[in-house]
């Protein structure tokens, strides 16, 4: 059963951190809360992590706060600028960690440089399975970078075409063992705040709106999302394991991303997805 995060406590990150307004057009960024509870969870402070599509660069300015380095690959000159800004946003708070954004044309050789690789999955927006590929080619890419035995992470945020709900983490899952990059678990990341063991979850007006379009474009109820899939990979050893399907007996998910609530996750988000 996955494990819970419970980063859904604090939803004022984007505002408490300085982003620029243009990072909420990043619909498929990880979630400010979320990649901080990562970065904690997964490295010490100095580490590197990096993003290999990092968007509007919330990763980015969350391993600055926690104290690590940060590099971002950028797709596309917008994004590239948008996330110079947010970095340099964060310098300006007291980040006293050095970070960059890179153009995909310029990354240059990372090998072996990463502690963290953490990055959001971003589904083709035509249909084509050109995306996939892409994928594929950018985890392929990650593992190479990654220390040996460093963690990979991938945030799903749920995802609907036409209506109906797309499956984010096996297509992560299915590119990432293409990528021969060794699965370690699979956790949600909560999106709401817990109050007294239960989902306090509000609507807006807008969510409502978009959720009474999907419903006549369907036929079907739809039910809000309250969490984000995290999808958890290792880089494979050096040794002739590399390519094991499961990852060594002496390297579970670090206990402290291990955060279990009273009640059960079946409790907490059935039927929310």
């Amino acid at each position: 059963m996955p494990v819970v995060w419970p980063t859904g406590q604090r939803g004022t990150h984007l505002v408490e951190h300085g982003y620029l307004p243009d990072t909420e057009r990043d619909h498929l960024r990880v979630p400010p809360a979320t990649a901080a509870y990562a970065v904690r969870a997964l490295t010490k402070p100095g580490d590197m992590v990096l993003d290999p599509d990092c968007g509007a660069g919330t990763v980015l300015v969350e391993a600055l706060h926690c104290g690590r380095h940060a590099v971002g690959v950028a797709r596309g000159r917008r994004w590239w600028a948008l996330a110079r800004a947010n970095l340099t946003a964060a310098k300006r708070q007291g980040a006293a960690a050095d970070g960059m954004v890179l153009p995909t044309s310029r990354a240059g050789d990372l090998t072996g440089s990463a502690d963290l690789i953490l990055t959001a999955w971003r589904h083709p927006a035509d249909g084509s399975g050109a995306r996939g590929d892409r994928l594929t080619e950018m985890l392929a890419w990650s593992r190479d970078v990654l220390k040996p035995g460093a963690h990979l992470v991938v945030v799903a945020r749920p995802q609907r075409r036409l209506g109906y709900l797309l499956d984010g983490p096996g297509h992560v899952q299915r590119a990432a063992l293409a990528a021969r990059l060794v699965p370690i678990g699979r956790c949600i990341a909560l999106q709401v705040p817990l109050r007294h063991g239960e989902l306090a979850l509000r609507v807006s007006r807008a969510q409502q709106r978009a959720v009474a379009r999907t419903e006549r474009l369907t036929g079907h109820p739809i039910a809000l999302t309250a969490h984000h899939d995290v999808l958890v990979f290792r880089s494979p050893h050096l040794s002739t394991q590399a390519a094991a399907a499961e990852p060594p007996a002496d390297a579970p998910i670090p206990q402290r991303l291990l955060a279990r609530p009273e009640r059960s996750v079946r409790e907490l988000v059935g039927g929310a997805a």
